[in-house]
């Protein structure tokens, strides 16, 4: 499993695709922090993520519910308050 973290996807996501073997799952992620708010690490922050290939399976964003919200441990939302 190769999990990029960046804030910018697209890129990311195709020379992923384009490089890596089809035997490797991809996560695309997306911290919602800046890195004053992480200077202490990631713990409680929020990230969305794309599961971008799983199982040699290429999960297109507009066919698939592939966007997805990790939201920290002590966060009052959920996942279902931004899909």
């Amino acid at each position: 499993l190769i999990v990029d973290v960046a804030s910018v996807k697209e890129h990311a996501r195709n020379v992923m695709l384009k490089n890596l073997p089809e035997e490797c799952d991809i996560l695309c992620t997306h911290p919602m922090f800046g890195p004053d708010s992480a200077k202490h690490g990631w713990h409680g922050q929020t990230f969305v993520y794309e599961r971008t290939r799983i199982d040699k399976v290429l999960l297109d964003p507009s066919t698939h519910q592939s966007i997805h919200r990790y939201l920290g441990e002590d966060s009052d939302e959920s996942e279902s308050d931004f899909l």
